[in-house]
């Protein structure tokens, strides 16, 4: 299945519905994550479960760039080549939403450091990110998260910083892209 929920391998669950292919996190719970596929190419992911942390004193609420720009990465990645399998062709359109993320902090670690880094704090509840349009799928991962710079500078922005450091000085996506 070439349109796994983010955080999964594959699909536990799908179905064809009227818009298209829908798939899902769970086969018989309450959903963690799903994909909508549309029958006009346009890919929805949704991950319900993207907080670390539960939202209490010992466990707080919060993101990683490492998390975050890895799942931007390598699912919007993953989704495009398969709609070119499918035929469909560019360009395409990457957006990303953060929702429910007021007041949690946005790490930067990126080198498995024990010590905590300055993590940004999210001053709103919903955060829409310019779209990215992508003329061209890179085949290489590294290559195709370089097209979206700009968005993962802008979910850095939103945490205060001025770019994210994923990138290292001769602008090579640094996290693992698996």
């Amino acid at each position: 299945m070439e349109f796994p929920p983010i955080h999964s391998t594959y699909p536990s669950d799908y179905r064809i519905n009227v818009d298209g292919l829908l798939t899902l996190s769970n086969r018989e719970r309450a959903q963690r994550a799903y994909v909508q596929v549309f029958h006009t190419g346009i890919v929805e992911a949704v991950a319900s479960a993207f907080l670390q942390g539960d939202r209490t004193p010992r466990s707080p609420a919060r993101l990683t760039a490492l998390r975050t720009e890895h799942c931007i990465v390598k699912y919007s990645h993953d989704y495009l080549k398969a709609l070119l399998a499918l035929g469909f062709a560019p360009p395409f359109a990457v957006l990303v939403s953060l929702i429910g993320v007021k007041d949690v902090p946005y790490s930067f670690t990126i080198d498995n450091s024990l010590f905590e880094d300055d993590a940004g704090v999210l001053d709103r509840d919903q955060l829409h990110f310019q779209e990215v349009i992508i003329e061209d799928v890179q085949p290489n991962p590294y290559e195709y998260a370089k097209q979206l710079r700009p968005l993962l500078d802008q979910t850095a922005n939103a945490a205060g910083r001025a770019a994210t450091p994923s990138f290292d000085a001769s602008g090579r996506f640094r996290l693992k892209v698996d």
